[in-house]
């Protein structure tokens, strides 16, 4: 399928790095080849990811809540005397479980070595640091929870990212991370592709 029908690169491409031949449009440390993603490619792969993640962390949480109401029937209720703090600590730590599983689902595929979660793959993208390198698990950690800012400041963090420099959203702004397409999909690796 030609470039030109490829979901992600039907728009014009919006270099994180130095033009060739030509004066660094953004930040002349990103690697020339890194083209930043587009706005549609990253909500499709949101959708993705988060269905995944909703999943994993709805059978943490209720894995966590037929072991803790297993343990209270078990000891015949004699955890009743926990009440009235017994219902908040078990809504707390399953909304931890939750919170948990989704951050791990997200900071651990986004510092591994294909850099992307599942959805992200899906769509050719992968999370680079401004220079092009792998994350770390403290940047992918800040880019997870700098999420819950962009969504409760009425999606502004979200929305903002068709329009800075380097399509960046403020959680990547904030973790100092870039949304690029896979080099594989870049114009120079598809020209190297195609050559006989």
């Amino acid at each position: 399928m030609p470039a030109d029908n490829d979901l992600l690169l039907k728009k014009s491409l919006n270099r994180c790095g130095p033009e060739p031949g030509g004066q660094p449009t953004h930040d002349i440390s990103c690697k020339s080849t890194q083209v930043c993603a587009d706005y549609e490619g990253r909500f499709y792969a949101w959708i993705v990811d988060r269905a995944i993640s909703f999943v994993l962390s709805f059978l943490a949480t209720a894995g966590l809540a037929f072991i803790v109401l297993w343990l209270f029937a078990y000891s015949g209720g004699r955890l009743v005397y926990l009440h009235p703090i017994w219902d908040w600590l078990f809504f707390l730590s399953l909304v931890g479980a939750f919170v948990l599983t989704s951050w791990l689902y997200f900071s651990l595929q986004e510092i591994g070595l294909r850099q992307a979660t599942p959805g992200k793959r899906l769509f050719k993208l992968i999370v680079t640091d401004l220079s092009g390198n792998r994350i770390t698990f403290q940047q992918a950690s800040v880019r997870y929870f700098s999420k819950y800012l962009s969504f409760y400041l009425f999606l502004v963090g979200y929305l903002m990212q068709p329009f800075t420099a380097r399509k960046q959203a403020l959680h990547d702004i904030l973790a100092g991370t870039l949304v690029v397409l896979n080099p594989p999909t870049a114009p120079q690796a598809e020209g190297q592709g195609s050559a006989p």
